[in-house]
């Protein structure tokens, strides 16, 4: 069964408005925005900043449970404007129940966060700015422990250091996920009422989920296309079969000519009526060519290893549909009957879980406001990294079943 998360999208809970003249000429880090976001029994703070955080992270157990991050001095502007100190509580993100923010001494700035419950600091790493985005994200991750583990291990160091930050996890540990934002170039696909054009939504879409997937520290991003340029569908499916791909999207947005008022988002696995389709261009040696020579094997046998490898990745192609649709329908409103079939060319991959997400109707004048708003879009690609993200936690623990 798949276990849904109900918190899994990064709440933003101070937002950046403009930097200070004054802390760039004193070469002071501007700490612009804190989130939180809940998987599980860990609970993610991201703190985001315009240059990497020199910090140190420690727990302490005396009037309440707390994690603290010390940073050397930071200019904090949450909220959009310059504040020495402050506080806010975090409801609903599980083992955060509020922070609050001051200059600690004229060389350091510290962030406290008030635990809901006892919590380990489990992992902590910062990444770079994103080609989308200009800010630094220094990233900690809390997991629930027992109240004898945290009071063993809580107190202030004795002999403090600042220790230089972990890297993110090393790429050849992360699942491949590539994002294949539909049209582009010449193609323009679809058009919406307010002129909004589908290929633009498409890239928009994928750029946001990208930076999303990446923030995790858990995946490796590859895209078909990161700007607006035409991509055949030989050439996408190439790109995913090079980059050595684990789950393959393809974002798109749909049109109903005939009613304005269709609306909705749904998504595409392989339909039945296509898997000769499948068959025909793995024997032409299509670019999607499963990883054994079938030339030297007796044609059952081929016929035998195709079926199995195509019978896994259906199912898999499956499992994340269903893993995704619960958290779209948590960003907006789902087309009746969401998950659907088709015989769409980028979802014939014998050997890879693939899916075609209709983010929503482009011709529907709601769902175009919808797509073209960054705040929604954000919205919707929190959405779609929590069904990533429940779609491979379920494979690994029936990996790790067998």
């Amino acid at each position: 069964m798949v276990m849904v998360r109900l918190a899994a999208t990064l709440l933003v809970l101070a937002t950046l408005v403009g930097g200070s003249a004054q802390a760039e000429q004193a070469g002071t880090a501007v700490v612009d925005a804190v989130r939180f976001g809940e998987n599980g029994a860990r609970t993610r703070i991201v703190i985001d900043s315009d240059r990497p955080l020199d910090h140190f992270v420690f727990t302490l157990s005396e009037q309440g449970a707390r994690v603290v991050i010390d940073l050397e001095h930071v200019d904090f502007r949450l909220g959009g404007r310059a504040i020495a100190g402050g506080q806010h509580t975090a409801q609903g993100l599980g083992l955060v129940e509020a922070f609050r923010y001051a200059d600690y001494s004229p060389s350091r700035s510290r962030i406290v966060l008030d635990l809901a419950a006892p919590a380990a600091v489990v992992r902590r790493f910062q990444l770079p700015p994103s080609p989308a985005g200009d800010r630094h994200r220094l990233v900690v991750d809390l997991e629930a422990t027992s109240l004898e583990r945290f009071r063993a291990t809580a107190g202030f160091p004795e002999n403090r250091v600042t220790t230089p930050t972990p890297a993110a996890p090393a790429s050849t540990d992360s699942f491949v996920v590539v994002l294949d934002p539909g049209h582009g170039g010449v193609d323009k696909g679809s058009q919406g009422p307010d002129g909004a054009l589908e290929k633009a939504i498409n890239l928009a879409v994928a750029e946001a989920v990208r930076d999303g997937l990446e923030a995790t520290g858990r995946y490796r991003v590859v895209m078909t296309r990161d700007r607006d340029r035409s991509v055949a569908l030989d050439e996408r499916v190439r790109i995913a079969r090079e980059a050595g791909a684990d789950l393959f999207l393809s974002i798109h947005a749909d049109a109903d000519e005939r009613s304005r008022s269709t609306r909705g988002a749904s998504v595409y696995t392989l339909a039945d009526y296509a898997e000769g389709r499948s068959r025909s261009e793995i024997l032409q040696e299509d670019p999607w060519i499963l990883d054994v020579d079938l030339s030297i094997r007796r044609a059952e046998v081929g016929d035998i290893l195709i079926d199995l490898v195509h019978r896994d990745t259906k199912n898999q192609s499956t499992a994340f549909a269903e893993a995704l649709i619960p958290h779209l329908r948590s960003a907006g409103p789902l087309l009746r009957n969401t998950h659907r079939s088709a015989g769409f060319y980028v979802l014939l991959a014998p050997d890879v879980p693939a899916v075609l997400l209709e983010a929503g109707f482009i011709t529907n004048p709601d769902d175009e406001a919808r797509l073209t708003s960054r705040t929604d879009r954000r919205t919707l690609a929190d959405a779609i990294v929590a069904g990533i993200d429940d779609y491979f936690d379920q494979r690994e623990r029936l990996y790790a079943a067998r």
